[in-house]
């Protein structure tokens, strides 16, 4: 059984002429005598794929094929390469980056002191 309103079910249309629909439980069909092929309803939902023009087939879906992807289970590649690129909370540069910048910063200022970076961090704190 298709889980579709009637309104909802009334605005499909056949993915290549835009025709109306009908059918039954298990497939529809365009209401266009010209057209013989039809679209599976799977677990109530319509699959309406223009398969010209789409990366996924209708098979894909008859066959229960993944067609998203899962971001809840990391896939074995990602997890190994996650291992090598450090994160970004790592900071490894962090500590002579923020010294290349407190000196940058009081090399262009008026403001003279003997040790910028000391100074500069007891006012961060």
């Amino acid at each position: 059984m298709i889980k579709l309103t009637a309104s909802a079910f009334g605005t499909l249309r056949w993915p290549l002429c835009m025709g109306r629909l009908e059918g039954a439980e298990d497939e529809l069909r365009c209401v266009d005598a010209a057209h013989s092929g039809h679209f599976p309803v799977i677990d109530g939902v319509p699959v309406l794929i223009n398969e010209a023009q789409s990366v996924f087939s209708i098979d894909d879906h008859i066959s229960r094929r993944a067609t998203t992807i899962s971001l809840l289970k990391p896939s074995r590649h990602s997890v190994m390469i996650r291992e090598f690129i450090p994160g970004i909370n790592r900071r490894i540069k962090s500590r002579s980056n923020f010294e290349r910048f407190a000196n940058l910063l009081f090399s262009q200022s008026s403001i003279r002191m003997s040790n910028p970076i000391q100074s500069f961090q007891r006012v961060t704190r």
